[in-house]
């Protein structure tokens, strides 16, 4: 199943059945294209160029988005309506909702240019939430897994490498993606074990477009966190594209996690069971959205196809 991920707490992120595929200019091996990184609002963006125009629009850079999204106020300047009309998607709280298929002839990031480029069409609005910031689409997975990339939001850089994985001289040792073990592979998802309190080790997938990361109630409660203990309150519900439907939410403080031999400093997390979990088999087992609120302090390095995270980890 392949899936751009959608708003669970705040991320840009839903389970999308259609592939995205995209074709990129040719780079030398081992060339580095970096772009600016910047957090606006909640979310780290990017500038993007679409078809021949000069003007740059911004794009949430969504690790768990497996395709790349435009905003339907562009969609009539830059993309064909494809043939398969739309794509039916499932979001975090169950829901479906139905999204325009369009092609986009050309998306130029970071010196490189994607042709043809299979998007979702949806209104970018519902990303705005209260505040004031605009944002013209997502650049999802299916463009970055092309290349092995780094997404540095302290250093202010997104880095597309033309490289199977990242330099180790500067990001030792990667770990192998545990979503590859699946029989449906990855997926385009980037996941990394997580160690939590107590020992207990999750799947954590990566989801840079999750503005809050969530902790289903397995790994919750492996980690001493329950619904009535200290520490832990219920939440708004987590709303996806139908703002009707919810799923249940507690918060709680998140402490002693870490990523390889890296400890997390404690960060506020989301306590739910959402849908998106048990299409990661996770139903049962510990499962972690692991979101920007980590990802803005913390660089990390992909390799290329998503086979490995790298870094944060030596």
């Amino acid at each position: 199943m392949r899936s751009w991920t959608s708003r669970y707490g705040g991320g840009a992120s839903a389970i999308l059945t259609a592939l995205a595929v995209a074709q990129s200019l040719a780079a030398h091996p081992g060339s580095h294209h970096a772009t600016p990184l910047n957090m606006q609002g909640e979310w780290a963006v990017v500038e993007v160029r679409l078809g021949n125009d000069r003007q740059s629009y911004h794009f949430i850079v969504d690790s768990a988005a497996g395709a790349t999204v435009i905003d339907q106020a562009l969609a009539s300047r830059f993309t064909a309506v494809a043939s398969s009309g739309s794509s039916n998607v499932q979001g975090a709280s169950g829901n479906q909702a139905s999204f325009q298929d369009a092609k986009l002839g050309r998306l130029r990031v970071a010196g490189l240019s994607f042709w043809n480029l299979e998007v979702v069409v949806t209104d970018m609005k519902q990303f705005s939430g209260k505040t004031n910031q605009h944002y013209d689409g997502i650049l999802g997975s299916d463009v970055l897994s092309r290349y092995s990339y780094v997404f540095d939001v302290p250093g202010h850089r997104l880095t597309l490498i033309d490289a199977d994985r990242p330099d180790p001289r500067r990001w030792g040792e990667c770990i192998d993606n545990p979503l590859l073990s699946r029989p449906e592979g990855a997926n385009g998802f980037l996941a990394v074990p997580v160690a939590l309190h107590g020992g207990v080790r999750a799947v954590g997938i990566v989801d840079t477009g999750a503005a809050t990361s969530i902790l289903n109630w397995p790994a919750a409660s492996a980690s001493g966190l329950s619904k009535d203990g200290t520490g832990v309150s219920a939440a708004e519900g987590v709303v996806g594209f139908d703002p009707k439907a919810s799923t249940a939410s507690y918060k709680a403080q998140v402490v002693g996690a870490a990523i390889g031999s890296k400890p997390l400093s404690p960060f506020n997390a989301r306590l739910s069971d959402l849908s998106v979990f048990e299409g990661f088999g996770l139903k049962e087992k510990p499962g972690m959205i692991v979101g920007a609120n980590i990802w803005r302090t913390t660089p990390f390095a992909a390799a290329r196809g998503v086979r490995a995270f790298c870094g944060t980890i030596s």
